[in-house]
C-alpha cells in the first residue's frame, strides 16, 4: 500500500512483536492473499509461525492454475513476458524457455536483448551491462528449442512523458536521440500470432511503458485479443492488470508473485517454515466452506442446489 495509508513500518519488517499482538486477533491464519504472498510481512508471512496456517481457496486455486500451466500445460505453451529490467527476472526466464514452446519478450528488457545482438536502442532504457547475459538466455533458448519472439519495431518518442510525439520505427532506424516505449505495429501482428497458436498462455509484465498514454496500447491491443483468443475459458495464467480512470493499475503485485513463482523462488507467504501438512487448503483441513454447508441442508430441489 501507499499514498495516504501506508504500511505499518511493524508490518513491512516483520516485527515479533507487532505479529504477535496481530496473533492475538484471532485463533487460525488463513492466507488468501495471493497477490502478496511473495511479501514476508508480519500479516502474510509472520502470523504462519504464530497460529495454525492454512491457504485458502483463492490461494488454492491460483497455484492450481499457475501449476498447471506450466508442469501439465497444454501445448503449445507460449509466455509473453515484459516490465522494466531484465536483471528482475533472469532467473524467470531461464526457467521458462526449458519449459514453453516460445517466449515473447517485451517492455524495456527487450531492448537488453535487442542491444545484445547489436541492435542500436537510441536513449531507451536497457541494461548494457547484461547483454551477456541475455545472450546466455538466447543461447540456452535454442538449446531448448525455444522460440524467441522479440519486437521487430517500435514506437519511439523523444520524452519519458504521457501523450509525447511519437512515431513507429523499425529496428535499423531507431533514432539515436530517441526512446522505445512501446512495441510497433508489426510486433504486435507478430505478438498475436503467437497467442493464436498458443493451448496455454502465461503472461508478466507489460509490453511498453503501460503507465503512460499511449503508449500502453501495445500490452492493452494484445490483452484484448488474448482475452478474445481464450474468451476467459481456461487460460494458464490470466492477466489481470486493469486501468482505472484514476491511472492507478490493480494486479501489479500478483505479477511479482508470478514472477517468484516461475522463478522458482521461496514464496515466503506460502511457506513460513511449516511443514507441507500445515499447507494444505483451507477445505481440505477445516471442511466445507459455510455456503456449501448452508446449501446442503436444502433439499436438491430447493435453490440451494448447485448441480
Amino acid at each position: 500500500m501507499s499514498g495516504k495509508h501506508p504500511l505499518p513500518q511493524e508490518e513491512e519488517k516483520n516485527d515479533a512483536a507487532f505479529v504477535a499482538e496481530l496473533a492475538k486477533l484471532g485463533d487460525i491464519w488463513v492466507n488468501d492473499a495471493f497477490s502478496a504472498a511473495h511479501r514476508a510481512h508480519a500479516s502474510t508471512e509472520g502470523l504462519g509461525h504464530k497460529l495454525p496456517a492454512y491457504a485458502g481457496r483463492t490461494m488454492q486455486a491460483e497455484l492450481d492454475a499457475l501449476s498447471k500451466a506450466l508442469e501439465a500445460p497444454t501445448r503449445p505453451v507460449i509466455a509473453i513476458i515484459g516490465g522494466a529490467k531484465v536483471s528482475t527476472k533472469i532467473d524467470l526466464l531461464e526457467n521458462l524457455v526449458s519449459k514453453v514452446d516460445a517466449l515473447v519478450i517485451g517492455g524495456g528488457m527487450a531492448n537488453t536483448f535487442l542491444h545484445a545482438q547489436g541492435i542500436g536502442v537510441g536513449k531507451s532504457l536497457a541494461e548494457k551491462d547484461l547483454a551477456a547475459t541475455a545472450q546466455r538466455i538466447l543461447e540456452k533458448a535454442e538449446t531448448a528449442n525455444c522460440a524467441i519472439i522479440l519486437p521487430v519495431d517500435a514506437v519511439v518518442a523523444f520524452h519519458f512523458a504521457a501523450n509525447s510525439p511519437s512515431h513507429a520505427y523499425g529496428l535499423d532506424a531507431i533514432p539515436s536521440d530517441g526512446m522505445i516505449l512501446d512495441v510497433g505495429p508489426q510486433s504486435t501482428v507478430r505478438i498475436h500470432a503467437a497467442i493464436d497458436d498458443a493451448k496455454t498462455l502465461v503472461w508478466n509484465g507489460p509490453l511498453g511503458a503501460f503507465e503512460m498514454t499511449p503508449f500502453d496500447r501495445g500490452t492493452m491491443v494484445a490483452a484484448r485479443h488474448a482475452a478474445e483468443r481464450t474468451k476467459a475459458k481456461k487460460t494458464g495464467v490470466g492477466c489481470r492488470r486493469r486501468r482505472h480512470r484514476s491511472g492507478a493499475k490493480s494486479g501489479r503485485r500478483r505479477g511479482r508473485f508470478q514472477l517468484c513463482f516461475h522463478g522458482g523462488r521461496r514464496l515466503l507467504g506460502m511457506d513460513g517454515g511449516q511443514t507441507p501438512a500445515r499447507r494444505r487448503s483451507f477445505k481440505e483441513r477445516l471442511g466445507p466452506h459455510p455456503e456449501e454447508l448452508a446449501s446442503a441442508s436444502v433439499s436438491k430441489d430447493g435453490p440451494g442446489n448447485r448441480d
